[in-house]
């Protein structure tokens, strides 16, 4: 009916301010919506704006990140459920909570193993792994999700970080065979 016409127009409204820049507006008209629509089909659309916009603002992140988690456990078969649970997982990693990205990671694995994020989330684990100083583990996850994705659109970034670890690792001719070859 009416409503659900209405949160449809909100959602997209929300991307809308959100893809301009304008964070907070689409904040205020999640916000709004959510308060004032019965369940509506497009409910976890629009708390997924909701969470979009925070992580846009200054101070937003942690909490959007925490919102990501809520769609993912509360709604996890939902089509957005693995990208609000790839997104926590990114959030963690951006705040420096390097074992909660690990962690969701993990879980994201496990519930979403054949998803189109899954490298992605590769990436942020083994991105994770080096900023705990985990070098061994972290040059393996490179490694692998260079070679098991050769013609990813990140592949080039994979290997600047892959050598990363491995000049961290203090690997220099490793480092220097892959960065310089």
């Amino acid at each position: 009916g009416k409503d659900a016409i209405a949160a449809e127009a909100v959602h997209w409204l929300c991307r809308t301010y959100i893809r301009n820049n304008q964070p907070q507006q689409a904040i205020n008209r999640a916000q709004d919506a959510l308060r004032s629509l019965d369940k509506s089909p497009f409910e976890i659309n629009l708390r997924m704006d909701l969470s979009d916009a925070l992580y846009e603002t200054a101070t937003g992140k942690k909490k959007a990140v925490n919102l990501y988690k809520q769609i993912a456990s509360n709604s996890p078969r939902h089509d957005l459920a693995p990208q609000a649970l790839y997104n926590a997982a990114f959030g963690e990693m951006e705040l420096g909570n390097h074992k909660e990205s690990l962690a969701l990671v993990k879980q994201f694995e496990r519930a979403y193993g054949k998803h189109q994020l899954k490298q992605d989330a590769q990436y942020v684990a083994a991105e994770s792994l080096l900023q705990l100083n985990r070098f061994d583990e972290a040059e393996t996850a490179f490694k692998n999700l260079i070679s098991e994705n050769p013609r990813h659109a990140q592949r080039s970034q994979w290997q600047v970080r892959y050598g990363a670890a491995l000049y961290i690792a203090k690997k220099y001719k490793p480092a220097l065979e892959l960065l310089d070859g």
